[in-house]
C-alpha cells in the first residue's frame, strides 16, 4: 500500500511529491552454489517522485526484513532453517498511472543485508507491481 500526496492546482512549479510506502515480496533465490531456496522480504520505504504525470518515475530508500532458507554449509552451520536479517535498500522505479487510484510498474532495489555483512553479498532485485492508492 502506498500513501499518495497531492498538490492543489494551480501551483507551478510544484515541489517534488513525497510519500511513504510498504511492500511484501516472495520468491526463490537462484544460486550456482546451492539448490533453489525460499526468499521473502518485507519493507517500508520513503519515495520521492521525479515526475507526476501518466508515467511516474521515482526513487526509493528504506529498510526491511529478509526471510530466507539458511543453507547448512553457508549461512547457519549449526541451525539450518529460516533465517531473518535486517536490510537497507535504495532503488528506482517507473509506474504507468492512467487513473488516480491505481498503477502498474516496476522497481529495482539494491539491498544490503545489515545483520550478515560478512557472509552475504549485497543483492539486487527487480519487481513488477500493481499498486492501489488510498487518500
Amino acid at each position: 500500500m502506498r500513501l499518495r500526496c497531492r498538490h492543489a492546482p494551480p501551483a507551478p512549479p510544484a515541489p517534488p511529491c513525497r510519500q511513504l510506502g510498504g511492500y511484501l515480496a516472495a520468491g526463490v533465490a537462484l544460486s550456482g552454489d546451492h539448490d533453489p531456496a525460499f526468499v521473502g522480504h518485507a519493507g517500508a520505504e520513503a519515495q520521492l517522485f521525479i515526475d507526476v504525470i501518466t508515467w511516474v518515475a521515482y526513487a526509493v530508500a528504506g529498510a526491511g526484513a529478509l526471510v530466507r532458507d539458511a543453507h547448512a554449509d553457508s549461512l547457519s552451520e549449526q541451525d539450518p532453517g529460516l533465517r531473518i536479517d535486517a536490510t537497507a535498500h535504495l532503488g528506482l522505479g517507473l509506474d504507468y498511472r492512467p487513473a488516480r487510484d491505481w498503477s502498474v510498474g516496476g522497481v529495482a532495489r539494491y539491498q544490503l543485508v545489515l545483520t550478515d555483512l560478512d557472509r552475504t553479498a549485497p543483492t539486487f532485485d527487480v519487481a513488477l507491481a500493481y499498486t492501489l492508492y488510498f487518500e
